[in-house]
């Protein structure tokens, strides 16, 4: 009977042993700027001193300012204040939310370029995706080869409206100027737009 129990309790520590740790998130905070701080939070995180490169994977969020990012994997470049973040990236900056597989920004001046992804404005309720969208500015942005709607349905979903075009320039609290446009009713061009004016405004304007 003692050689029984001697046994289970060898065969259960061996399991124990066997099971993986649970992953804990690691976080770190640096001074980015004088009076700016970043904080990371990771399953990893990597810093490489001679580059002064932060390198972080698995579930991320990183928070600047008002912003505040999610992604599957982040680096971040102190020596040139950039930053950029890939698989399943979430950006919300207080006014906007936008999704993507790719980022990178500026984190000087605010500037960046989302590769292959989409944005909604709550305020005035416009969405507008794009193959590459390039924010100019606090409140500026170009997106090309996009499309805009006022629709909330699913990615599986067309929109009932929408204007695709070849480049869209956005300013928030204002309008988006589209060139090269064609508007669309439930998937069917109905007519082309060379250049047009939407208001993204809040409450939106019509007319």
């Amino acid at each position: 009977m003692r050689r029984w129990f001697l046994c289970a309790a060898i065969f259960a520590a061996g399991v124990i042993a066997l099971v993986p740790p649970a992953s804990a998130q690691v976080s770190q905070s640096l001074v980015f700027r004088p009076g700016e701080t970043v904080s990371i939070e990771s399953g990893d995180i990597n810093y490489y001193r001679s580059s002064e490169l932060y390198i972080a994977s698995g579930g991320v969020t990183v928070h600047y300012g008002e912003n505040t990012l999610t992604a599957e994997k982040v680096i971040l470049d102190r020596a040139n204040s950039t930053l950029e973040a890939s698989g399943d990236v979430v950006l919300t900056d207080g006014r906007s939310r936008f999704s993507s597989d790719r980022v990178v920004a500026h984190m000087g001046n605010r500037t960046g370029v989302i590769f292959g992804g989409n944005f909604y404005l709550p305020e005035s309720g416009y969405r507008f995706s794009g193959r590459r969208i390039e924010k100019l500015g606090e409140a500026e942005y170009l997106i090309e080869d996009g499309s805009l709607t006022t629709c909330d349905c699913g990615p599986e979903t067309t929109p009932s409206w929408y204007v695709s075009a070849g480049y869209i320039r956005v300013t928030v609290g204002g309008y988006a100027q589209v060139s090269n446009a064609v508007f669309y009713v439930k998937g069917i061009p109905v007519f082309y737009l060379p250049f047009g004016f939407f208001p993204v405004k809040q409450g939106r304007e019509f007319g």
